[in-house]
């Protein structure tokens, strides 16, 4: 007794479509296995970091702080700005008299000291000493103010 062949063809009907599947279960599952143990990782650009400095301290100093002599003269200020990092800081001087001077903007590298200078020309006072000062003033990274670089000037003939 042997089997009906079209009892094998209808057999193998019924099956294909179950083979079919299965087989490309198979298939797709090798390719994304196979796409994800090839594929090179994934890079993210990430933007380079804007340092910001900071500042740690700020002086100024009259050179003179005392004078007397010959007017008109000019008194000169002398300053250091101490930052701990990379960037930017801006900064401007204040005056007794309240005039303030532009806005000067330096570019720093890591854990440096900024030199900084500002001078007054200043004409005959009355017969009195005339006394002023002057600050330095940091805006940015961060707001910070100097002491006064206080000074004294007598005019004599």
């Amino acid at each position: 007794m042997g089997s009906d062949p079209s009892d094998d063809r209808r057999l193998m009907l019924g099956l294909t479509p179950f083979i079919t599947i299965v087989t490309v279960a198979v298939v797709f599952g090798l390719i994304v296995h196979q796409g994800v143990r090839t594929r090179p990782p994934r890079v993210v650009a990430v933007p380079d970091a804007v340092e910001v400095p900071r500042v740690i301290e700020v002086s100024l100093a009259a050179d003179p702080a005392d004078y007397s002599g010959p007017c008109p003269t000019i008194f000169r200020f002398h300053g250091k700005i101490r930052v701990e990092g990379r960037g930017r800081v801006t900064y401007r001087f204040q005056r007794s008299d309240h005039p303030t001077t532009p806005i000067h903007e330096v570019d720093v590298g890591s854990a440096s000291v900024v030199p900084v200078e500002t001078e007054w020309h200043l004409g005959r006072q009355p017969e009195r000493p005339f006394e002023g000062w002057q600050t330095l003033e940091v805006l940015t990274p961060r707001s910070l103010t100097s002491e006064r670089a206080t000074f004294r000037m007598t005019c004599v003939p």
